[in-house]
């Protein structure tokens, strides 16, 4: 199937965002997906990125300081997702050191036969105060730590947390020369919500950090960028798995 997308062999680390002026394009997202993402998408440059599964306390903010593992859930999602993306043609699974991550990531290596290669720059966030906090009492704060960087306060933090531009310094070069080094193919990268944050709203076209706040990343969810024309295009959202159908959901399709 087509993915609307031109073929290119440029695959250089300088490619970078053109502004917000589409940035209303995340509304509509999915109108752009014309192939399923869990599929290969042969000849494309495309950087698949995976958070991680639901953690073992899923009630609390789990920032880089907190290294929580996967709940059974979670376990169930990395699953899941592994085994969907077993035909995508993955050429490299990369992961950050964090054990939720490398949770995940373990499954996709387990079903595509490769080596999970661990990644400093990939580590989740730091949230300072907020890490380990209830989402009940941290909820207002966390947002208006993603609104303060949507309005352009770049270098706003948390007490002992990182900036929109500290994030953006730790991980833009290393997630480019990544995706350089299989220029063509197709790279798992398993991390996390604010690191996916960052990733979309610096590299994908017609996004900016002014889309933080509206960005959601769910766990055990699939986003993608593929290479177009010197730009990264933003080919999914938030996309989990489908799940399988069971002998009783068919049946009922069938009479329906």
């Amino acid at each position: 199937m087509s993915t609307g997308i031109v073929p290119t062999p440029a695959c250089g680390s300088n490619a970078g965002n053109r502004g917000n002026e589409d940035s209303e394009i995340l509304a509509n997202v999915f109108a752009l997906v014309n192939h399923d993402p869990f599929e290969p998408v042969p000849g494309q440059t495309r950087i698949l990125l995976i958070r991680h599964g639901e953690t073992a306390e899923p009630d609390r903010f789990h920032g880089g300081e907190s290294d929580v593992g996967l709940s059974e859930r979670g376990n169930t999602q990395a699953l899941a997702l592994a085994r969907s993306l077993a035909r995508a043609e993955i050429r490299a699974v990369y992961t950050s050191p964090m054990q939720r991550a490398w949770q995940t990531a373990a499954a996709l290596s387990a079903v595509l036969e490769l080596e999970a290669q661990v990644v400093e720059a990939l580590r989740e966030a730091r949230l300072g105060i907020l890490s380990e906090r209830s989402k009940r009492e941290g909820t207002e704060a966390f947002e208006d730590l993603l609104g303060r960087w949507a309005d352009g306060d770049l270098d706003f933090r948390t007490t002992g947390g990182e900036s929109y531009r500290e994030l953006e310094t730790r991980i833009r070069a290393p997630i480019l020369e990544m995706a350089a080094r299989h220029c063509g193919g197709a790279i798992a990268v398993v991390t996390h919500g604010m690191v996916i944050r960052l990733i979309l709203s610096q590299l994908a076209r017609g996004f900016s950090h002014a889309d933080c706040q509206r960005l959601r990343v769910a766990t055990g969810s699939l986003s993608t960028l593929q290479r177009d024309e010197g730009d990264w295009v933003l080919t999914a959202l938030n996309v989990r798995p489908p799940k399988p159908r069971t002998k009783s959901t068919a049946v009922r399709r069938e009479d329906s």
